[in-house]
């Protein structure tokens, strides 16, 4: 994947115009990450649900996006490690 590619957009009327020819330089190294959720149903109101969540399992190292630093350096925008969420969703 390159750098910024999947945040841009574009004019309607020339859809190419927002992406400069992309190099090596703006290429991320690959990533396979592994996120899961666990929903339960608590059956009150047909739509309380309570939740947890766990992004990046695997605890893989991978970045997001270059970052240049006030010098001019280009470096990686690495990702937290393993993460967990705990919630309740209700829906009305």
């Amino acid at each position: 994947m390159h750098a910024g590619t999947l945040a841009r957009t574009s004019p309607a009327g020339n859809p190419a115009n927002n992406f400069p020819n992309l190099t090596d330089l703006n290429l991320l190294p690959d990533a396979n990450i592994v996120n899961l959720r666990f929903d339960y149903d608590l059956g009150w109101r047909e739509k309380t649900r309570i939740f947890l969540a766990v992004d990046n399992v695997l605890n893989s190292k991978y970045a997001y996006t270059l970052e240049t630093n006030s010098s001019g350096a280009k470096g990686y925008y690495y990702m937290p490690g393993t993460t967990f969420s705990v919630g309740l969703s209700l829906n009305y």
